[in-house]
């Protein structure tokens, strides 16, 4: 299990054994010294190295982007992507010998950009606009790569890309069949077949009715049109899109993991997406950090694949980063936390 996290202007990396014992603690170079650093976005290479990309300051702010990884047993200084954008939603995907970095940036709508020579100083070989915003990157089998994010108000569409951020062929749309425009940002993977899987919410982005969001949820092969509607499911309030977030993993039996924060009630939920429908959501903790409070806190729960099945969801509250396993079978304490109020060694 790796975890990177901030606290007070500075960038903190932890590993986790298989027993859930966490080593000790590592901090990132800071590229611009203690600043507001925010909105980590990390993948593991093939060989169990942690890359990570990560943002500073936000909304409405302009801010930058970085990328920096551990290959070679310590973290690179990072190296900047983006610079005077508005930087928001960085995402990062691996193939081969490169590192694909995509993010919001209001003008243009995202920004794509590819590193190489990763296990040396790290490269900026290009970057690339993008006419979709809150871009996520996932890569197929082949190395392929697509982009799924928000075409303005005509919905989500998935746009592949070559090796050198030039688009091939035309988007196709995804958030087909929901009742109103949809909300960025946007969750995806792709499994072993090279089926992407996306979710997204709806309704609430300002068009009536607001109090009636949902979830949807679309799969498309090799960058062409889903052949279904977009499936919906949970609806109803607390599907905000301005505070839920979604994030979703692909667990080692296939199954798709989807977590929220559920603005109504601020409790964290889970579920999966089975047979084309979300099944009814679990809850994993009673509360999720609110950006909206006089405590400015994160809102973000992110998942992780376990080895055998099952994922592991992590989520900050009140200055404490928890950790819980869901459908994982461990024989460490069901609920594992470490303190972002002062880094630790144990």
């Amino acid at each position: 299990i790796h975890v990177v996290y901030m606290y007070n202007g500075g960038i903190y990396y932890r590993k986790a054994d298989p027993m859930g014992v966490f080593g000790p603690t590592e901090q990132v170079p800071s590229p611009e010294g203690s600043a507001n650093y925010n909105s980590p976005h990390v993948v593991c290479d093939t060989n169990g190295d942690p890359h990570v990309v990560f943002e500073r300051d936000w909304y409405p702010s302009t801010s930058k982007c970085w990328y920096s990884n551990r290959k070679g047993g310590s973290w690179k200084t990072p190296v900047l992507a983006f610079n005077g954008l508005l930087v928001m939603y960085s995402r990062l995907a691996l193939a081969g010998t490169n590192a694909f970095v995509a993010a919001s940036t209001g003008t243009p709508a995202g920004t794509l950009a590819r590193f190489s020579n990763l296990s040396g100083t790290p490269n900026l070989d290009l970057t690339a606009g993008t006419y979709l915003m809150a871009p996520c990157p996932v890569i197929d089998s082949s190395g392929n790569l697509f982009v799924i994010g928000r075409n303005s108000a005509a919905g989500h569409y998935l746009q592949q890309y070559d090796g050198n951020l030039n688009a091939v062929g035309n988007g196709v749309k995804l958030s087909t069949g929901t009742p109103n425009k949809t909300g960025e940002p946007i969750a995806a993977v792709i499994d072993g077949a090279n089926l992407i899987h996306a979710i997204g919410n709806c309704g609430a982005t300002g068009i009536d009715p607001e109090s009636s969001s949902d979830i949807w949820y679309n799969t498309s092969q090799d960058g062409s049109a889903p052949a279904q509607g977009s499936v919906l499911g949970l609806s109803g309030t607390g599907w905000m899109g301005q505070v839920v977030y979604p994030h979703c993993a692909l667990d080692a039996n296939g199954k798709v993991y989807l977590a929220y924060r559920n603005e109504s009630t601020g409790e964290g939920k889970i579920t999966i997406v089975t047979n084309g429908q979300f099944a009814d959501p679990a809850t994993f903790t009673a509360a999720i950090t609110d950006p909206n409070t006089s405590e400015q806190r994160r809102w973000n729960c992110q998942l992780a694949p376990a080895p055998g099945g099952g994922v592991y969801v992590t989520w900050d509250y009140n200055g404490i980063c928890y950790l819980r396993p869901v459908g994982v079978t461990v024989t460490w304490p069901p609920l594992a936390a470490t303190s972002t109020a002062a880094p630790t060694n144990g």
